[in-house]
């Protein structure tokens, strides 16, 4: 998963160590963990402090300029100083003579993000959104304590997050804070090999690909492309040409990922974006928008499984109802609270609560009331007023009989005056 930005890898004294090899009577060297082209790391027992240590040995040619190894030196300091249970703490700077500087740092149990994903992806699974929030989380708490302590990292990516367990929980540290940066750089300056200043192409924003100054925001944008990653299964922009990768990130949006919602994939394309000051204030803030998004998807399918019934007939949603509150006794046409406080349930909450049973009663029971009214209405006119109506005439008849003008006598039928 990550770009090995070097075209040349550094000759090291420190590459041909073996295992059980003794630095300065204190570290005892048990395996080789880690290798690349910045140097090589080493698990290793602390024989004074009595626990694992992390040894990582820093590329020997920086020693011979003494600027660039002050440089690295004044970096560890502000690392050393950063205490944060998710920063992978850094505990001594060591001169190991012809094998180079090396830094001692804590060692962790567990394995890197890049090698989860790995594993996920082979088993072609993409993780869920509240996953994804709760690996990122801590990394991104962490980055804000840096970033407030005017420490940027300038190289999150999935192989600097390291995930070790707390509590039966996954949580991410972040490894290499600053220091693979300054290294990097130095390298630049004081060999012939290319190396990229800062960064690692797939996970480098817009103004490190232009050269320009960096801030937190560029850390942001990294925290970004890793959530893209770890939700989409790539990342959001890929081309082995180096040039129309630098094209792709400077200029297209990314594409949406249909495992999420629209909002969730708006929150995405801000701490993407383009200009540094278009992205979320702080990292925090970023995981906590996607947070948001996954906790209102939630919501919304818990409140339709509640506000929803079927039985064998097509699947309705009733519209909720804001009624007044009023304190009635409770019945059984509703459910049972559990509680043993008094039986008394607001109207809103009744009828939220009322199974389809007791909305089936109800309807029955208001057809009958109107029916019966309507009845009621229709039988309660008086006889003549009928006789009228049928008629379409002033009330000429009683009990359908009429005397006329010539004294006679018209039977069960009305006519006209004077007819």
């Amino acid at each position: 998963m990550s770009d090995d930005l070097t075209t040349e890898t550094f000759h090291e004294p420190a590459a041909s160590l073996t295992a059980g090899t003794i630095l300065d009577n204190k570290f005892e060297l048990l395996e080789q963990i880690g290798r690349g082209g910045m140097g090589v790391v080493w698990k290793a027992n602390d024989r004074i402090a009595d626990r694992l240590v992390a040894l990582k040995f820093v590329p020997n040619e920086i020693k011979r300029f003494e600027v660039e190894m002050q440089r690295v030196r004044e970096t560890f300091k502000r690392v050393h100083a950063l205490q944060h249970h998710s920063i992978c703490p850094l505990y001594t700077l060591e001169d190991g003579g012809n094998l180079g500087y090396y830094i001692v740092m804590k060692y962790l149990e567990g394995e890197t993000l890049d090698a989860y994903v790995l594993r996920k992806t082979a088993q072609s699974e993409t993780l869920p959104l509240n996953q994804v929030v709760a690996l990122l989380t801590r990394a991104a708490v962490a980055l804000d304590y840096a970033h407030q302590n005017g420490v940027i990292h300038r190289d999150i990516k999935p192989s600097n997050i390291f995930l070790v367990k707390s509590g039966g929980k996954l949580h991410g540290q972040i490894i290499d804070f600053g220091l693979a940066d300054e290294i990097r750089t130095s390298m630049t300056r004081v060999s012939q090999a290319r190396v990229e200043v800062s960064g690692t192409r797939p996970y480098m924003s817009p103004e490190q690909w232009r050269g320009r100054s960096q801030s937190a925001a560029t850390d942001q944008y990294a925290l970004a492309v890793v959530a893209y990653e770890l939700l989409a299964g790539r990342v959001p922009f890929k081309n082995s040409d180096v040039a129309l990768l630098r094209l792709a990130v400077m200029n297209d949006l990314p594409e949406p990922i249909p495992t999420i919602s629209d909002s969730a994939n708006a929150v995405l394309r801000k701490a993407l974006s383009k200009d540094a000051a278009d992205r979320f204030a702080t990292c925090r803030d970023f995981i906590a928008a996607l947070n948001e998004m996954w906790t209102t998807v939630g919501e919304e399918e818990e409140e339709q499984k509640k506000s929803s019934f079927s039985f064998n007939l097509p699947r309705f949603t009733l519209p909720r109802l804001t009624l007044p509150t009023l304190r009635l006794p409770g019945f059984r046409l509703f459910k049972k609270s559990k509680s043993r406080s008094p039986k008394y349930v607001s109207t809103s909450s009744a009828l939220s609560d009322m199974p389809y049973w007791g909305w089936a009663f109800a309807g029955c029971a208001l057809l009958l009331v109107v029916m019966l009214g309507a009845f009621i209405w229709g039988n309660g006119k008086p006889e003549s007023n009928r006789v009228a109506q049928r008629c379409g005439e002033p009330l000429c008849c009683k009990k359908g009989i009429r005397v006329t003008a010539h004294g006679n006598i018209v039977g069960d039928s009305c006519a006209r005056p004077g007819g």
